[in-house]
């Protein structure tokens, strides 16, 4: 029983030590992300959709936020049957379950 507390309180400690040297490192500059130096005022509902308006009628926003583009529907070059067959194949020779495994099925 006290090696099992010992254990559980090293592995406490061990954690906590991990996290803080990776909460320093994380908030010294190391990271990939861009070090914003200055920021400007806020700006207001309004005034950010004056801007978006002015935008799109100077062409800079000619694609919506919402249109994604659209891909042209591909053909299968393989019959339900050679699908099958694979699919079976798999299964007996345990392919697939190794896939489930590794991601998750």
């Amino acid at each position: 029983m006290k090696s099992i507390t010992q254990k559980t309180i090293f592995a406490l400690t061990l954690s906590v030590a991990s996290a803080a040297v990776f909460s320093q490192s994380a908030f010294a500059g190391e990271s990939n992300y861009p070090v914003l130096t200055q920021t400007g005022p806020a700006k207001t509902k309004a005034q950010v959709q004056a801007e978006l308006r002015e935008a799109r009628a100077n062409g800079q926003m000619d694609v919506p936020d919402s249109a994604y583009p659209i891909l042209a529907p591909s053909k299968s070059t393989k019959t339900r049957d050679q699908v099958k067959a694979e699919l079976k194949q798999a299964q007996t020779s345990e392919e697939l379950q190794k896939f489930e495994r590794k991601y998750g099925g």
